[in-house]
């Protein structure tokens, strides 16, 4: 990552957040034909997308994205994987679980898995509160939906792996 340097610290880019926001979260990263972005969604802010400018190496903050659906909050963000179909334009998706309710520091609570537009997060596909059929139990905090296969695996604190696909 370049080195230590005594006498600068080389800091690329400084991305200042809501005051509000808390980074218990990580970030991720989804490139398509139409898109390159790093996904965060910390506590008791909104999911966000800063697009990668190649030229300059740093983000284009001037066009971040910002989901308009209420995020996490309660000591956790969201985690955070994104998935597509190959370099297929329209396939990637970003998706998000958190806590959806109460303080996932201090409590076991249910949760909430989300999925988004990744080329423009305003856009959710589905979320998982919709049917109760696809309820996911209770959120395992820093468990990140694992994508494969055309599925999603979510591990919860509910003593078990939920499964999401096609039906």
């Amino acid at each position: 990552m370049g080195g230590y340097n005594n006498v600068s610290n080389q800091v690329q880019q400084i991305i200042t957040l809501s005051s509000l926001s808390n980074m218990h979260c990580q970030p991720a990263y989804g490139v398509g034909p139409n898109y390159e972005n790093v996904y965060i969604w910390p506590e008791n802010d909104r999911l966000q997308a800063f697009p990668f400018d190649r030229g300059t190496n740093t983000f284009d903050i001037a066009n971040e994205k910002v989901s308009g659906v209420a995020g996490p909050n309660g000591q956790n963000g969201a985690m955070i994987s994104v998935s597509s179909n190959g370099n297929v334009a329209g396939s990637g998706i970003v998706w998000a679980a958190y806590a959806a309710t109460g303080d996932a520091e201090h409590t076991v609570s249910p949760g909430i898995l989300r999925a988004f537009d990744a080329s423009d997060i305003t856009k959710e596909i589905w979320n998982n509160s919709t049917s109760s059929a696809d309820f996911s139990g209770n959120y395992a905090k820093f468990a990140s939906p694992t994508i494969a296969n055309g599925k999603v695996y979510l591990a919860t604190f509910s003593n078990q792996v939920v499964v999401y696909g096609l039906k």
